[in-house]
Parts: C-alpha cells; structure tokens; sequence
C-alpha cells in the first residue's frame, strides 16, 4: 500500500494539492500556479515526505495538460478522474493512460 496519496484540484491558473499518509494525515496542502517550476517544486516537496505516492488528479484535459505530463514522468501510479471513480459516484470513463490508468 501507498505511504502517500497525493490529490491535486485542477483550476485554469492555480491547482491546489493535499498530500496525505496511509492514515489519513495532511501531511502538504498547497495551492500552486499552473507553471512548470512551481509544479516541480510541488512534485519534489511532496516526494521529500515519501517517494512512495499515489498521484491523482480530478481532471485529465487541457487545464491539467501540464501537470498530467510531468506526473507519469515520475509516478507510474498517477491517476485522473478518468481512471478512478470520483466520490461523488460519477461512473467512471475510459482511461487515457496506457494499460487502462
């Protein structure tokens, strides 16, 4: 199991993450620009707590383009709302993650 779970809400010019432990424990909340250096400073700050982490997003189009990108490049197990059911009960739709996400 994970040690992190790591959920970023995606807006147009700023997304905002919360990082937590396996028990449920904030360990990061964040709200950062949609800029490639202030993402990689998030992306690292989160990976300092643990680099064992689930990455999830609740959006997977243009406004989450580049967060999306940067993500598999460092976590194989980063996820959107397209691939992980939402709370709210949304059904879920097909993954654009190759192997289905």
């Amino acid at each position: 199991m994970a040690r992190i779970w790591a959920g970023t809400d995606i807006g147009k010019t700023h997304h905002h993450c919360v990082a937590l432990d396996s028990e449920g424990n904030r360990l990061l909340s964040r709200r950062v620009l949609n800029d490639e250096p202030e993402l990689l400073a998030l992306l690292a700050d989160v990976l300092a707590l643990d680099e064992d982490v689930v990455w999830a997003v609740d959006v997977a189009d243009g406004m989450a383009a580049l967060w999306i990108n940067i993500l598999p490049a460092t976590s194989p197990a980063a996820s959107t709302s397209a691939s992980a059911p939402k709370a709210s009960g949304t059904p879920r739709r097909s993954s654009p993650w190759p192997g289905g996400g």
